[in-house]
């Protein structure tokens, strides 16, 4: 954020400006977190967060974890209602399978509540980030 020494900006224009950003959205909606998909003011950090968590399980399954991230989604009303086991094992029977580890780290990124969800610095800290993948033979040539 750019503050020119010229204008003064006072708490009340911040909070205006602030508002008029967190409420503007864009994007693809299977991205897009329960927050914003409800039109509901929203944190651009937390949001995020929760659309990098797509982008991961897309990387490592080549699928979409839920067509969109409202409770009539079949697969997003499990993790709605925070019932986890039951969303790793309907996504286990559409044949991703994924560690526990990184089950963990998805469930902070695709928490429904945007005050509980994970946050960068913690995903970056989290054990599935930081552990160390030895590379094979072939990997090591290269």
């Amino acid at each position: 954020l750019f503050f020119s020494s010229r204008r003064r900006h006072t708490r009340s224009s911040l909070v205006s400006w602030a508002r008029r950003c967190v409420q503007e959205t864009a994007g693809t909606v299977p991205y897009k977190a329960p927050e914003i998909a409800k039109c509901k003011p929203f944190c651009g950090f937390s949001a995020d967060v929760f659309s990098m968590g797509i982008i991961l399980f897309c990387l490592i399954s080549k699928a979409f974890p839920f067509d969109e991230a409202k409770k009539k989604d079949n697969f997003f009303r499990h993790i709605k209602q925070e019932r986890y086991e039951k969303y790793w094992e309907k996504v286990s029977e559409s044949g991703c399978v994924f560690s526990d580890t990184m089950k963990d780290l998805l469930n902070g990124m695709f928490s429904p509540n945007p005050m509980t969800r994970i946050t960068l610095p913690e995903a970056l800290e989290h054990n599935w980030v930081k552990k160390t993948i030895k590379p094979t033979e072939t990997e090591a040539r290269k």
